[in-house]
């Protein structure tokens, strides 16, 4: 369904008039997008990868009491710490060095940088700090830092920030294959397994809608089985302030149809299995 195709069947409810730059029939469609999303689990299934890489060097948790300093050289080619407490960093690459100041606050910050062989760095203060997870990579998958994996045994993977239409997972997460990803935990838009884990991710979520900007030709994010019903429910909201009767009938009309259409379908089925005692 076009933004245009949605104009004509509008117009057909009742005596409503419409131009094609109306921004009550904008608002009141993009009202209804949402409330159509709100309302039914419109999923989408998306496929990441992960390359689970082993640190080379690890130390899981380094206590420098009163700033006594710690420092360590890199013998791969970046690395990923948290950190907890005020203190400096300088670290020295090729002649040239660099000193950051480094206060956390009440939380852990964590930092990821890409160095190469050789860089030293020199952590040291006046109170005590710590230092967790410190672990040096030896494989890159781009130049950017925030590719780096993150510091200790986990990796987490922000989906809402990789997908901007994520709402709430659906399902478990699964490899390629479609078997559920052992460890793999979901929660508040985030996917976090062990960073050794290597391979898809698969993952189902409750997506929202692309708002409508107005633009004739545009196709409506609306699933083809709620075309017939969405009209009704944008004229239910364009009808509010001028014939609020008819506004409630159109949208008691939409919901008995969708009611309908719930109970004339079937939730989500998959018919695969894990055997996991030997017997089929």
């Amino acid at each position: 369904m076009t933004y245009e195709e949605l104009i004509k069947q509008v117009s057909l409810l009742g005596s409503i008039e419409l131009d094609t730059a109306s921004l009550p029939l904008l608002s009141s469609t993009n009202l209804a997008l949402m409330e159509l999303y709100s309302d039914r689990v419109i999923p989408k299934t998306v496929r990441m990868i992960a390359r689970g890489v082993k640190p080379i060097v690890y130390h899981r948790q380094i206590n420098c009491v009163n700033g006594s300093p710690f420092q360590i050289e890199i013998s791969g080619n970046c690395y990923s710490f948290r950190i907890h407490g005020s203190c400096q960093l300088l670290t020295i690459s090729g002649g040239h060095s660099t000193l950051t100041n480094i206060s956390t606050g009440n939380e852990t910050k964590t930092f990821k940088a890409i160095a190469a062989v050789g860089t030293s760095l020199r952590f040291f203060g006046t109170y005590t700090f710590s230092i967790y997870d410190f672990s040096v990579y030896e494989e890159m998958f781009s130049d950017n830092p925030e590719d780096i994996p993150e510091p200790g045994g986990a990796t987490t993977y922000s989906v809402r920030e990789l997908y901007g239409d994520f709402m709430s997972f659906l399902s478990p997460a699964k490899d390629g294959s479609g078997k559920r990803i052992e460890g793999c935990t979901l929660r508040d838009g985030l996917a976090e397994l062990t960073s050794e884990y290597n391979g898809e991710i698969v993952i189902t979520y409750r997506r929202l809608p692309t708002l409508a900007t107005g633009a004739l030709g545009e196709k409506l994010d609306v699933p083809d089985e709620y075309t017939h019903l969405f009209p009704l429910l944008v004229a239910s909201y364009l009808l509010l302030d001028g014939d609020e009767a008819l506004a409630k009938y159109y949208k008691s009309h939409y919901d008995s149809l969708i009611e309908k259409l719930e109970r004339g379908s079937y939730p989500v089925i998959d018919t695969a299995y894990e055997n996991l005692n030997g017997w089929a």
